[in-house]
């Protein structure tokens, strides 16, 4: 922010981080931008903080459209791009009690274990433990090197997988020995 390398910095995390940083920028004259998950109620506080931030001017991301369903009764409705601060007390909603103990009793999301496959040009192979830091490893920006492909390996009880699991909890992200 202070070498002004930066037209728009995002903001998100706790309530008083984001709003000290959000003030900060403003305070700078750099637009924010706000990321807040948590559903209805998570955007609502979204747009409370950005109403109180003066450089908070530009779009919010808030994941709320991305639920099943949520435990709030109503929702926030976008016209043109733009959804208004709900002015209810609080936040601007009543939570629905039943909804909120049924959804608290549902059994976590198993995400299953994987390992990511990054095919290099010319044959080459990388195993790493998430998406592939593409610059980390080649010291090239992706975009510059063609015929680049990766794939998500999720585990297939195979003993290959589990060598490769193991080893990238380990060490990190390791080339292939034989090439992919």
């Amino acid at each position: 922010m202070i070498l002004g390398l930066a037209d728009v910095f995002m903001i998100g995390g706790s309530i008083g981080d984001a709003l000290m940083r959000g003030f900060a920028y403003s305070k700078a004259n750099v637009q924010t931008i706000m990321q807040h998950g948590a559903g209805i109620l998570g955007k609502a506080m979204a747009l409370h903080m950005c109403a109180v931030l003066p450089s908070a001017t530009g779009h919010a991301i808030t994941l709320d459209d991305q639920y099943g369903e949520d435990y709030v009764n109503g929702n926030i409705p976008v016209d043109d791009g733009f959804s208004p601060v709900p002015e209810g007390p609080g936040l601007g909603f009543e939570v629905d009690e039943e909804a909120l103990v049924r959804l608290a009793a549902n059994e976590p999301n198993v995400i299953p274990r994987y390992v990511f496959r990054l095919y290099l040009p010319g044959g080459g192979m990388y195993y790493t433990p998430s998406f592939p830091n593409v610059p980390a490893i080649t010291g090239r920006e992706e975009g510059t090197i063609r015929g680049l492909r990766s794939e998500q390996w999720e585990e297939d009880g195979s003993s290959e997988f589990e060598k490769a699991y193991e080893r990238v909890q380990k060490l990190g992200a390791y080339p292939s020995q034989d090439g992919g």
